[in-house]
């Protein structure tokens, strides 16, 4: 199986998290923001990834720290308009942090654009499950030929 966990500790908050690539498409745990909680729920099912994430203390105040960079390609691209600042707890300018940190530590560049759409609710949905779909796809292994589409050699 191809999983991966990670813990991140600060004054503010204690998270733990997991992804395993080859899941069912479940979602685990809280973050304390319940429609942050929903959107993952989205990504793990449309991407068939399973999550889990536990958090104690407050994710609100510690996702205003600086991402710092990592070595890579990273690069997020961000169009999105969203009519809305709060869907219920959650701070939508947040939606674009998040991303970045998907593209940066996942060391991935990331094109994340809305055409349409007037409910905020609705728009970020879209967001979380296209990135589901590109996602899986992104972690598909073809048959028993599994060579990296590089010239490179490594992605």
């Amino acid at each position: 199986m191809r999983t991966a966990e990670i813990e991140r500790n600060t004054a503010e908050t204690q998270i733990a998290m997991s992804i395993e690539l080859d899941g069912i498409g479940s979602f685990a745990g809280s973050t304390g923001i319940g429609f942050f909680d929903h959107m993952l729920d989205l990504l793990a099912c449309h991407s068939g990834m399973d999550i889990s994430i536990h958090v104690h203390g407050d994710l609100e105040v510690d996702t205003h720290h600086t991402i710092e960079d990592l070595s890579g390609r990273s690069y997020l691209v961000y169009d999105v308009a969203i009519p809305a600042e709060r869907i219920g707890t959650f701070e939508t300018e947040m939606l674009r942090e998040f991303l970045y940190a998907v593209a940066v530590h996942g060391r991935m560049n990331l094109h994340v654009t809305t055409l349409y759409g007037t409910n905020a609710h609705h728009i970020v949905e879209s967001v979380f499950k296209a990135l589901g779909h590109a996602l899986k796809q992104a972690v598909y292994i073809e048959g028993e030929n599994s060579n990296i589409l590089s010239t490179k050699g490594v992605l």
